[in-house]
């Protein structure tokens, strides 16, 4: 069965839509829909049975959905192992990795609503195939961040209550930033940081005296002063409560995106076992973030 099945949903979904549209007005846009179908004939098998229903027509979860196709195709592709789903009621991929379930949720946040003033004006496609830029600013896309990784650590709590997950088996945050306007690079540290470990912006710090003097770390940023509300943590990964979380993979991946620096950055929480060791293969070339003291000798505490 193709994703694109119109038997399978009378009217797609305005999101999906627009995906298809924007596809059309690209070069190679056959190839965009095949990498997607493609996607889809490998991981199938392991959906849930909604799935593709609720891809194709449901607007709030098409970005997570297209997410968790991408990611648990590209796992397969490489050849790990994921155990079926037969419903929604677990996090959407389980790994089984030497006899051991790996649980990962995915999330795609949104923007938000664009007339909250904390909203993220998110990147769209112009009709000439270039991006449209706007005015980064990181404390909104932080917030956004924050609200996902709060809603997943509820989730997963309830998963544990209900027994669908042991307290012992490894969770893992997939969370892709293709909205958020948060970046990875090659030289400097994952701006997914700044909702972890309260990283804030970069410093620089000359003296006129000795031209060949030079320290430079990172701010620590513990908050963000939300208007009218109490401040947001930004300290996900120092917060006790946050300890049953494994580990955020933080991705800016997307269908057909091409990129010169690393699209997939894996932290893991503080204290954590490194049982991601055994996925270095598809981590290769990524940013790998499991030593939180070699974090703190670059942040710089107020």
């Amino acid at each position: 069965m193709k994703l694109f099945d119109t038997h399978v949903v009378a009217t797609f979904g305005k999101r999906f839509q627009r995906l298809v549209e924007d596809a059309k007005s690209l070069p190679g846009a056959s190839e965009y829909l095949e990498q997607m179908e493609r996607y889809w004939r490998t991981y199938q098998p392991f959906a849930s049975q909604d799935f593709q229903h609720q891809l194709l027509a449901d607007d709030d979860k098409f970005y997570s959905l297209t997410w968790e196709l991408m990611l648990g195709a590209t796992l397969l592709e490489k050849g790990y192992h994921l155990e079926p789903s037969i419903n929604d009621k677990r996090p959407d991929l389980c790994l089984i990795l030497e006899g051991k379930r790996i649980w990962i949720e995915c999330c795609l946040p949104t923007g938000g609503d664009p007339s909250k003033p904390n909203s993220v004006t998110e990147t769209v496609l112009t009709s000439d195939g270039d991006f449209e830029f706007h005015d980064v600013d990181h404390d909104k896309s932080v917030l956004r961040c924050t609200q996902i990784l709060s809603e997943k650590k509820r989730q997963h709590l309830r998963w544990i209550a209900k027994g669908v997950c042991n307290q012992d088996e490894p969770f893992l945050i997939a969370l892709n930033g293709r909205n958020l306007q948060l970046s990875i690079f090659n030289s400097s540290l994952p701006q997914i940081l700044r909702a972890l470990y309260g990283t804030g912006d970069m410093y620089v710090v000359l003296d006129s005296k000795d031209a060949e003097y030079r320290e430079s770390g990172y701010h620590f940023k513990p908050q963000i002063d939300k208007s009218e509300t109490t401040p947001i943590s930004t300290t996900f990964f120092l917060e006790k409560d946050n300890s049953h979380i494994s580990g955020v993979l933080f991705s800016t991946n997307w269908i057909m995106r091409s990129s010169s620096t690393p699209q997939y950055c894996y932290v893991e929480n503080r204290g954590g076992s490194g049982w991601l060791d055994s996925l270095g293969h598809f981590l290769s070339g990524a940013w790998r973030i499991t030593d939180y003291a070699a974090v703190c000798r670059v942040v710089r505490w107020s």
